[in-house]
């Protein structure tokens, strides 16, 4: 119920402590304080939402506290947690190097994996790539990747392309595959995703094919499987600096004109 006084409006609480729409009012009505009391009383007897909401209440000014309340929502079942947890214990900064138990890390991506979330699935899949907390397993890894990467989620595109680029994760080398998993890594919002596309571009299409050229031209019958014809050689040249000029402006090409290239 409300009571207006003195021009302000005041919540009062029931005589069985807030309700979690109780401690939102408080807040819309800038009672931070009241606020604040009441989600900590309602996390502390286990109710999520207010767990999750001390997590962004608390991430900004003091994160040590807002880590303590992800710990807590990981354990209540909270796939996202899981995976922040569990990240923790691996490569985050939530945790001093001395805390961290890969086995931990482990245990949270299988439980955020197992509910569905794309990231637990990303992250689960890092683990068994690596060997982390786990026997290293590729053929794991990948399963795991293609589950998060069918979510679109940017990590697990981002290192499918790589995979695919260098021939990981029992994957067969292809860059024209491997551009288009990093366009979908740039569309899910991988910032790294428009240099690994320059560099898939430049060092496995176009400087084989200039490599090539320069090859044919050297060669004593022209290009393999060819007769030599009159003019040959000079034609032969003039393509491998047409293929040079392309490597060259794809070289220097912008982030923006690179997408354009191959992802529109």
């Amino acid at each position: 119920m409300r009571l207006l006084l003195l021009g302000a409006t005041f919540t009062l609480l029931t005589a069985c402590g807030p309700t979690f729409d109780d401690a939102v009012k408080l807040q819309e009505n800038g009672q931070y304080t009241e606020a604040a009391t009441a989600f900590e009383k309602l996390a502390t007897d286990g109710d999520l939402a207010s767990m999750l909401k001390l997590i962004e209440w608390y991430d900004q000014k003091e994160p040590a506290k807002s880590f303590e309340w992800r710990l807590k929502a990981a354990n209540k079942g909270d796939a996202f947690s899981q995976a922040v947890v569990g990240w923790a214990h691996d490569k985050g900064n939530d945790l001093p190097q001395n805390l961290k138990k890969p086995a931990t890390a482990f245990e949270m991506y299988q439980k955020s994996a197992e509910q569905g979330l794309a990231a637990g699935q990303f992250y689960l899949g890092y683990a068994y790539d690596r060997g982390y907390g786990t026997p290293q397993d590729e053929k794991k890894a990948l399963d795991w990747y293609k589950k998060s990467a069918a979510q679109e989620d940017s990590n697990a595109l981002f290192i499918l392309g790589n995979a695919i680029s260098d021939g990981r994760l029992g994957l067969t080398a292809n860059p024209i595959t491997a551009i288009a998993y990093f366009c979908r890594a740039y569309r899910a919002g991988h910032d790294r995703a428009a240099p690994a596309i320059r560099a898939e571009w430049v060092n496995n299409i176009l400087t084989p094919e200039y490599n090539q050229a320069v090859d044919n031209i050297n060669s004593p019958q022209g290009v393999p499987g060819a007769y030599m014809y009159q003019g040959q050689r000079n034609d032969l040249i003039r393509m491998a600096n047409r293929k040079k000029d392309n490597l060259e402006a794809a070289k220097s090409m912008g982030d923006e004109q690179i997408i354009k290239t191959h992802c529109n």
